[in-house]
This record gives C-alpha cells, structure tokens and sequence, in this order.
C-alpha cells in the first residue's frame, strides 16, 4: 500500500506550514519539523503494518435463521478485502466450524473459494442436542489475530427426535445476569475535567436492559442522574474529583437494583470530547491538567483512519488553559468507522474515540415477485434488480438469495452483508438490532445510539503500541493462496526432539491421477504442503525417503482454530406457537429421507484433473491388453520395453532408457503407485500386479518439485488407492478431509399436472436456496422456484456485492394459502 494523493500532498501541507512558521515566528526548525514528523510516523508505522498483516473480512450468507436435526444448514461465503470489500482471491480455503453452547466444534468443513466466493453446508445430524449455536468462519490469515476478527452467527437448532420440549416455555424461569459497563469517553476519568461518560447494561446474551440511576460520591452525594436511551446505553457529564469513589445505583425497568463503582479517577491526563458543530464540521476537544513544568507538551495531533485507511490528518495547539480543538469536515469521511487517535510530541497515543458516518453509497437491491400470495405447489417467479451509484446498473454484482418459511424464532435480530462489513466487523461484541443504524430514515435517535455505540463498544483491531514496537511482524499463518496448506512436523522417533532442517518429506493422496508433494523441515521440524485439488475425504500418506533419512515420526497439525470464541449467545427458549411448526418440519424430515433421500445427500460433480504431475507419457501400458503375469518382475521384463530390470545383491534395480539416444540412466527412476512415491524397488517388485490397471513410462530426465529424475514408472491400480503397497514403519497413513463436497439443492418441480398431483408431502420449510448468481448487464435476473404444501408467509433474503466492493440486500415477502 503506497500512501494516497490525499495523504502525501497533507503531509507535504504541514511540512511547509511548519517552514512557514519557523520564517515568521522564529521558531525552532528542528522542533518545529520533529512535531510534524509525529504524523509522519504514525502514518509509515500504520503503511507498514497493512503491508505485514494482510486485512480480510467474511460474511456468511445462512439460508434460514432455524433448524431442526436432519436438515441442511446451507451457507454462502463472501471473502473480501477489508478496507475497500472487493473480493479478494488471496485465500484459497475458509474454515467454518458449528459451535454447541460450551463452544466446542461440532461440524467442521473446509470450503473451496475461487475469487473470493465459495458455498458449504452442513447435514446436521440426529445426535444434536436443541440448543443455541454459533457458526464461525475464519482464514488462515485471520488465526494471526484475535476470534473476534472471525465471522460469526448464532442459529437455533431443535432436535425433534428427543425432549425439546424442555425448551417451550414463555419466560426464563431464573433472573437473568446483568453486565453494566461505564466507558469515559476517550478512554479516562482526569481530575477537574468535565468528562463524558457512557454506559451500557445488558443480560447475558448482550440484549440491552432499559433502567434509571444516579451516582454518588464517596460521602453518600447524589452527583448525576442518567437513565438508559436506547438498547440499554445512554451517557451522563459530570466533573471527577482525584480520591473520591464514584458508585452508580441502577433501578432496572423490572425494578431490580444493582450498584457498580466508576473506573478510577487519575490525578493528570488527558479528556476528549467529540461534538457536532456547525456547516458538517466535527469538534474533537482535547483538554489536559498535566503538571509537567517546561516540558509540558504544547502541540498535539490527530491521526483518523477508516477500515487501516487514513482519513484525516491534523495538528492542533495547545492553550494555555489546556485545551485543543481539531475540525473535522464530515463530508471528507469514508462511510462507516473512522478511528481517532489523539498523539502527543512523544508518539505516544493518549486519547481514541470511533466516529460512526451512516451509510448511503451502498448497492440498492431491489426484489418483485410476479404476484404477493400463490397457492399449494404453484411458479414463483421473481425478478432481481440492482442498482449503484447515480442509478447505474450493478453489472456483474454476485447475488445469493434465500426463500424460507417467516416465524417467530426468538433469534437475536440479525444484520446483513452491508451493516457487517461497515460495522459489526468493526466494534466489539454483538451489536443489538444493527439494521437499525442503516435506517432510511436520518433521525437524531439513530446517531445518538451510534454515538453511544462508539463509545461503548468500540475497540481498535490493532495496539499502536505494538505498530510502533512493529510487534505484528512474526505471523504463524500464511495465506493459503492456491490451496489447502497441510502442516506436519517431523520428530525424532526416540527424543521426540524436531528434525533438523532440510529433510525432505513427501505428502501422497492416493488417487487415479498421480500427484504428490514435498516439503522441507524448518529449524523447528516444521513441514507446510501446499495441496491444491483435494476434495472430500481421503487418506494421506506422510513419509521420508527412508532409505536416507531414519528414525523420524509424523504428527499433523489441526488446521481449525483453538481458539475460544467470546461471543454471547442467548439460551434456546421456544414458545408453544412453535409447536405446530416443529410438528411439521419433523414429519417433512422423515417423508425427504424416505423418497427423495438420495437427492438430499447427492453432490455436485467435483473437479477432476485428469493430467497427472508428469503430464503426457512416453509410453502407457494397459495390462488388461496383455496375458497377466502372477509378478511384477515378470511385467516389467516382459511388457515394459523401455526399463531393464536387474537384479544385484542388494535387491533390485530398474534403468530407464532414455528416448532417441537409447542411453540408459545408472540411477532408478522415480516411482510412484497411485501417486504414493515409492523408493524401494524391492517393495514394487513384491507388489500384485493383478491389482495394476496401468503402468506409464517417462523415458527422459525430468525435474518435479525442484529434483531432478532419470526417468518415471507410475502405477495405477483398479481402486486407485494404494492398497497393500509395502511402506516403511515411520511413514503415516491418515484419513483426512480436504475441501467439502459441494451438496446439490433439491426441491421438487411441479411442472406438469401429474407431477403437481404426486401424493408425496411437501412441506418444505425452505422453498429455494440459490447462492450463486450474477446480475446481468442491467444489473437483474429472474429466479423461479415452486411453493410447497405449508401455507404461510415466506421471506426472500438477497444477499449481493458489486465489484466495486459495495454491499446490499433486500428483503421481500410473499404470501402462500390453502386455496385460491
């Protein structure tokens, strides 16, 4: 990242104003350069910070808000560069994993991307618990850093088959836990200034509790009364006195009470206070009691980045009161949350606060259906429309949609692909109700609350002590670029100590195309396999060439993160309205196994590269052409013109011929069975070869992951699986999943009388699930589903994001009766 236009011609406009300065004022050059160069800094340290730590964000698309066991939970990711949300093809591969209450794994999947987009599901078994649970996505990349860089999303799972009865009921039946937080605005309580301070009281699962209170001193006083504004949070002002104990007692709307002491007042520092002014301008006033005689700071700046972007860049004096004043021109900020931080002449951060600027360049998506209520098994059609900037078409936009059956869940009302990426993913916590911040409607409620958010939920996704320290350097996690990196490491047998470095290991999935892959030991025993094309579950066979390197041991790495997730999730608690629901959605999980299970579990036609890693054979040998020999030896004297075998004390030896000169090669050829390298003749010459379909022959040298070979003999069995193959005792054989499969959706058409009239049910909960879309060149498309047998009112969820990076989404609703 080079520093914008914007960025460079700012620091250009200081550097001279400061030249202007000393020229007119007389002062210092030096100090007066060394002051701006406190900006300067800051902006290198953050520009070397996004070039070490790549910034990814995801979002997932979940096609229901509820599930019952049995039926597929089906998700669409989006990838995308966290500052400007472009898709981004820099990781290969997202990790999605399904948490139970306790935050343990459930289900795990490793799903495929291509250019910043991929699809996954999860079959949810029968052994489930009902239950509340949290599904999160994350990179490679994103382990680096903290679980609150993941994605995550609760769902409700019922499972239908045990007592979920246990969880209908209409209220808790104990009180639920409070948590009442106080945060002065930019980030202290100083003696003698005035400061803001918000606050937030919540339950247990982050909803916000409506209350009163005041605050009292340490001799009993009444100092302010406050009371909540909305979702729990509200602010008070009041001036804090060093020594003295600041307690709030707080009156809930239930009429429970509860008393929390105030953070700590310090003797000196400093307080920032944001303020709206007049013409779109921003007032950030910092005020300070610091004692410091001459050296006393009388210069401070403020630096603002949106998303790692800078955003605003200011120096302002100090009076002799204590107070600074920078402007801001509203107009100038990006769209979302901007990050201010205060510095003094020392680079030292000593106030933040987030500022929230509300959204409007965002893509406009619109939903219609060809009428609002349709009847049992009958056409939906519906139209997609997307618009961008100034009303131009939204070309090329991707798009998933969504078409389920609307109840009451009791699921915290989520947000969508816009409010995430500009902010949910950029504050702590849960954020309550985050569509509410996106309203159409600009009122003065709505930018209190995202104040107050800011204040109470903001956080930084980086420490400017460690940009400084450059603390970020060392990452353990590369981006998976071209696919599914597989870490090892490589032990020794007997010390367990790590292997020293350099020693080749070689990683084989068995299969009808060859292929393998090699990697090298770090200091630390440490091996990364980059695999790229490996889908679904198979074994992995680890190994040494163990006629050169002995006594080695593998284990491999779990790729999933350990890393506990702090995310609140409120308990499961169903209401009897659900009853007739759940009833429903029971029966249509055993009639969907009975008569269209294999449609259920089908998958879509996986990749398949059929050139093997040594691309076109000089000759290809199919057995089952020839009279079957009961040995292998016997094959390869016979069948096998361009390879002498021979047989010497220490076993045997194969020689290649090299095509056209019919020089033979001293050394054996490299050999493979089913992709599995081999470096034993003998074990090759001991193997069946009445389970070798085909034997390929490369007659020349060849070079392969950075070696050099005198010829190749590949071997493909019937199964493809390097059954029986003789194998070392330090090599591993593990079973290991690579990208899921990607399910196919099934609903059934109704496109014919007779098919309309079948008297199999359909009371399909989910009417159509479609992830992968595109907009035309006039930014629409048509999608067309058939309705099933349950009336009610189903929700159309769209999800999409233009090339530009601009999210969207829409909601539409349709009606679905009995009778007509």
């Amino acid at each position: 990242m080079a520093l914008t236009k914007l960025q460079t011609l700012i620091l250009f406009k200081q550097k001279w104003l400061a030249l202007v300065l000393v020229l007119l004022l007389g002062s210092n050059p030096r100090q007066v350069l060394a002051q701006i160069d406190v900006l300067g800094t800051a902006v290198q340290q953050l520009y070397q910070f996004k070039r070490h730590t790549y910034n990814e964000k995801l979002f997932l698309h979940v096609a229901q808000e509820s599930y019952v066991c049995g039926e597929v939970l089906w998700f669409k990711v989006y990838c995308v560069e966290g500052t400007n949300h472009t898709l981004t093809d820099v990781s290969s591969v997202v990790y999605v994993e399904l948490l139970a209450a306790d935050r343990t794994p459930v289900m795990q999947a490793k799903i495929g991307m291509k250019d910043g987009l991929g699809n996954g599901s999860f079959l949810l078994p029968f052994t489930l618990p009902s239950g509340r649970y949290l599904l999160r996505a994350y990179t490679n990349t994103l382990k680096n850093f903290s679980p609150d860089f993941f994605f995550e999303k609760p769902v409700a799972i019922i499972n239908t088959f045990t007592g979920y009865e246990d969880s209908l009921a209409t209220a808790a039946s104990e009180e639920p836990t409070l948590d009442l937080q106080f945060f002065p605005e930019g980030g202290y309580l100083v003696n003698g200034l005035e400061s803001k301070v918000a606050f937030k009281l919540t339950d247990a699962a982050g909803k916000g509790i409506q209350a009163t209170g005041e605050i009292i001193d340490g001799a009993g006083k009444r100092v302010v009364s406050f009371q909540t504004q909305k979702f729990g949070m509200g602010s008070f002002v009041f001036t804090p006195t060093t020594g003295t104990t600041y307690t709030a007692r707080v009156k809930t709307s239930s009429g429970r009470l509860m008393t929390q002491e105030l953070p700590q007042v310090t003797s000196q520092g400093y307080v920032l206070r944001l303020e709206e002014a007049e013409n779109q301008q921003l007032l950030l006033r910092v005020q300070q009691n610091i004692d410091a005689g001459g050296n006393a700071p009388t210069q401070l700046y403020l630096l603002g980045h949106t998303r790692q972007k800078i955003s605003a860049l200011e120096t302002a004096a100090l009076t002799p009161e204590g107070e600074a004043v920078f402007t801001i021109d509203k107009r100038k900020l990006p769209e979302g949350v901007t990050h201010f931080t205060v510095f003094d002449g020392t680079q030292k951060p000593i106030a933040e606060r987030l500022y929230f600027a509300p959204v409007t360049n965002h893509l406009q998506l619109q939903v219609n259906s060809s009428k609002p209520i349709y009847g049992h098994r009958e056409p939906v059609q519906l139209t997609l429309a997307g618009q961008g900037n100034g009303n131009t078409a939204a070309a090329d936009a991707q798009v998933s949609l969504a078409v389920f059956k609307k109840e009451d869940t009791g699921q915290p009302t989520g947000g969508d692909m816009k409010t995430y990426f500009y902010l949910e993913s950029e504050v702590k916590g849960r954020v309550e109700e985050p569509t509410y911040y996106f309203s159409a409607a600009k009122s003065a409620d709505i930018a209190q609350a995202a104040d107050l958010l800011m204040l109470t939920q903001g956080w930084s996704r980086f420490s400017w002590d460690n940009i400084f320290t450059q603390r970020y350097a060392l990452h353990l996690f590369q981006p998976e670029y071209a696919g599914h990196t597989i870490k090892a490491k490589l032990t020794n047998q007997t010390t367990g100590a790590p292997a020293p470095e350099g020693i080749a290991a070689y990683l084989a999935i068995p299969t009808f195309n060859p292929r393998f892959y090699k990697a090298q030991t770090q200091p630390n025993g440490q091996l990364n396999f980059e695999v790229w094309h490996f889908d679904g579950p198979s074994d992995l066979i680890l190994q040494t060439n163990y006629l050169k390197e002995k006594g080695y041991m593998f284990t491999v790495e779990n790729p999933f993160s350990d890393a506990p997730s702090s995310t609140k999730v409120p308990a499961l608690q169903l209401t009897n309205a659900w009853k007739e629901s759940l009833a429903q959605r029971h029966l249509q999980v055993q009639v969907e196994n009975a008569f269209v299970g294999k449609q259920i579990k089908r998958f879509k036609q996986q990749y398949l590269d059929t050139i093997p890693f040594y691309d076109t054979p000089d000759s290809r040998y199919f057995l089952d052409d020839f009279t079957r020999f009961p040995t292998m030896e016997e094959v390869m004297r016979e069948y096998v013109l361009g390879l002498r075998v021979r047989k010497r004390k220490d076993g045997f030896k194969f020689h290649v011929y090299e095509k056209g000169s019919r020089r033979m090669f001293r050394q054996n050829p490299l050999l493979v069975l089913d992709g599995v390298p081999v470096f034993s003749v003998d074990s090759i010459i001991a193997y069946n070869p009445l389970k070798v379909k085909r034997i390929d022959l490369l007659e020349r040298e060849f070079k392969y992951l950075g070696d050099t070979y005198h010829g190749l003999v590949s071997y493909t069995t019937y199964q493809g699986k390097a059954n029986d193959i003789r194998l070392d005792p330090s090599a591993l054989i593990l079973q290991y999943e690579g990208m899921q499969l990607q399910r196919e959706f099934y609903a059934p058409r109704y496109q014919t009388p007779e098919q309309a009239k079948s008297r199999i049910a359909d009371l399909r909960h989910l009417l159509h699930w479609e992830p992968n879309l595109t907009l035309d060149a006039k930014g629409r498309r048509t999608v067309e589903f058939f309705t099933s047998d349950q009336p009610g009112t189903y929700q159309i969820i769209v999800e999409g994001l233009t090339k530009d990076g601009k999210p969207g989404s829409a909601v539409h609703t349709i009606q679905v009766k009995s009778s007509l």
